[in-house]
């Protein structure tokens, strides 16, 4: 059976490539991580998708016999963007997570104090003066 494939050496050149891997993922299809060794073309943290989807930086490769073995089915991040004190970066970085395909949350200092953030992929903290955030959040809510 043949696959598409997007080496990850790729994606890590081209960047528009992880907004198409995003697209595929919103529009339903099944997008693939290889875990396993090397094999032929194919290289651990590459991505691998049906035949029938179309992608010019992809090309067709042969899978080996245990292939389910070594596929791991991408699912959207679920990300938390800290809203605390955003203005309009936040609006900007919430666009662009939620565009990358994010499954976003906005959540403030005391959602990560109450623990509301476990599960989460990533938390997102704008920059800014570091020290000043630090101490808002305060030690409980660094653990996290």
């Amino acid at each position: 059976m043949q696959y598409r494939l997007i080496p990850f050496k790729k994606v890590q050149k081209k960047f528009f490539l992880l907004a198409e891997i995003s697209d595929m993922l919103a529009s339903g299809h099944c997008i693939y991580r290889w875990t396993g060794p090397v094999y032929k073309d194919i290289a651990p943290g590459d991505f691998l998708f049906k035949p029938d989807v179309k992608c010019d930086e992809s090309f067709l490769t042969d899978m080996p016999d245990n292939k389910d073995d070594f596929m791991s089915l991408m699912t959207s991040p679920r990300g938390a963007l800290l809203w605390d004190q955003s203005h309009m970066w936040g609006v900007m970085a919430y666009e662009t997570m939620t565009k990358l395909g994010f499954d976003l949350y906005l959540v403030n200092r005391q959602d990560i104090e109450s623990g509301r953030i476990k599960g989460f992929d990533c938390l997102c903290v704008l920059g800014g003066v570091a020290r000043p955030k630090s101490e808002q959040l305060g030690e409980t809510a660094k653990e996290m």
